[in-house]
């Protein structure tokens, strides 16, 4: 962004564009994250469910029930999100490839 080793400020839609892939790399990031305590969720819950007859049997509570709610939403939450995680990268490649094109421009 240097013409004759004078700084040039960037283009408006150059601007727009590195804000828009920072806020989409800060997106990616966060649904990684969440993801993968999702999956951490889910794989203590199947192990409680597992033992599900020994918890109500010990507590006197229907464990089955209250797992079967957390899980069930839990999962589909861990079946989305790596589509959702694609999505978000394809655009911020899409978006990278395009800031490219601006500077060449």
């Amino acid at each position: 962004m240097e013409s004759q080793g004078v700084p040039v400020a960037p283009r408006p839609e150059e601007g727009h564009l590195l804000e828009h892939c920072n806020r989409l790399q800060a997106e990616i990031q966060r649904g990684r994250e969440f993801l993968e305590q999702v999956r951490n969720n889910l794989s203590v819950t199947r192990k409680r469910l597992e033992e599900w007859t020994a918890y109500e049997q010990h507590c006197g509570t229907q464990a089955l029930a209250l797992y079967t709610q957390i899980l069930l939403p839990a999962e589909q939450t861990a079946q989305f999100l790596p589509h959702w995680l694609k999505w978000r990268e394809n655009e911020l490649e899409a978006i990278t490839r395009q800031m490219g094109g601006t500077r060449n421009a």
